[in-house]
Parts: structure tokens; sequence; C-alpha cells
């Protein structure tokens, strides 16, 4: 058995951490605006690269026009929302290519305030995925449609796999389910 000396690969485990770690921040939201720092727990105003939780009962209010976009084209940004994500008008989300806003159920809600047209929009790497004028969007939908993945129309409340000798054990809980017949699994 060869063994290998730590301290030549610390450093590059290290450095690697740095790098997978540098725009991989997860940040919770409370009641307040997209732009304050405050309204993020790490206290942080959203950048590219984040993936932000939005929970429910909670509104996070667009106050500005947040151009990720057109300051950094990548890595994406990934929005979860169970609570409400509000506009102002003329308030814009500007997210780099590939991102993506999933509205979750029970109560997930993006909301385009009192705008109108394109007064409010969520723009995808440069094109407009939603605007003011698509009214309310509800638990299970995602920004930008279709190319996004669309929301499970379950709430799920466990999820647990098991190597079980030649086979995986699977099993699941629902708490609610809306227009599901079955479910299908897929190796």
């Amino acid at each position: 058995m060869r063994v290998f000396p730590l301290k030549p690969f610390a450093g590059i485990l290290l450095l690697s951490l740095c790098w997978v770690t540098g725009y991989a921040t997860v940040k919770t939201a409370a009641t307040g605006d997209w732009e304050t720092a405050g309204t993020w727990t790490p206290a942080a105003a959203p950048t590219c690269g984040d993936t932000l939780i939005i929970p429910a009962g909670v509104t996070v209010t667009v106050t500005a026009v947040n151009d990720y976009y057109g300051t950094c084209v990548s890595p994406e940004m990934v929005i979860h929302v169970y609570g409400t994500l509000e506009f102002q008008t003329g308030k814009k989300l500007k997210l780099p290519c590939n991102s993506v806003v999933g509205v979750y159920p029970p109560s997930g809600l993006i909301d385009p305030g009192t705008g109108s047209g394109n007064s409010n929009t969520i723009e995808v790497c440069g094109t407009v995925s939603w605007n003011a004028a698509s009214g309310l969007l509800g638990p299970g939908n995602c920004v930008p449609m279709p190319s996004c993945s669309s929301v499970l129309p379950i709430e799920l409340l466990s999820f647990t796999a098991m190597a079980m000798n030649s086979y995986v054990l699977v099993q699941w809980t629902t708490g609610a389910q809306v227009n599901n017949d079955y479910f299908t699994v897929q190796r």
C-alpha cells in the first residue's frame, strides 16, 4: 500500500473547495426588499451563482432594476419561491444564462404588483421570460418556460433510497398531490 503525504494535496484541496464554493451561496429570505442585504441570510444582496430561497409566508419585493446578466453572464442563479416574489412598477430581474425561478406549492407566487405590460419583467440570458402582462404566476410554474423542468405537482415530505443487495429500495411520502395519477421511477 502506498501512502501519500498530505501536505502537497492539502493546498490543492483547499483551493478546489474555494473554487467550488465561490459562487455557491445559498441565501434564505425574510420579508423585505430584494436588494437589501438584511433581507437575506447570510446578510448579503443576491449575486450571480447564488441559490435563493423565499420561504412560505415571506414576501420579497423587487424595488430596482437588478441586472445580473449585464454584470456577469454566468454562473446561473437559482431562485426557489415558496412565498411571494413581488415587483414594484418598472422593476426587473435580469438573470444570467441558465438561471431558473421555480414557484412551489402550496403558496409560491410571483406577483407583478401594479405594473402592466413589460413594466416588470424576469429576463433570463437577455430574453423576457415573464412580464407583468402574464399576471400572477402561481405554484407549479417555473421561469423560463418551457425550457426549465416543471415543478413537481406534489408536496414531498420524505424521500429515501437504500441499497439492498442487488436492488435499491426507494420510499417516499407525500403531503399533497395535485393532478397526479401515478409515479414512474426510472433508473
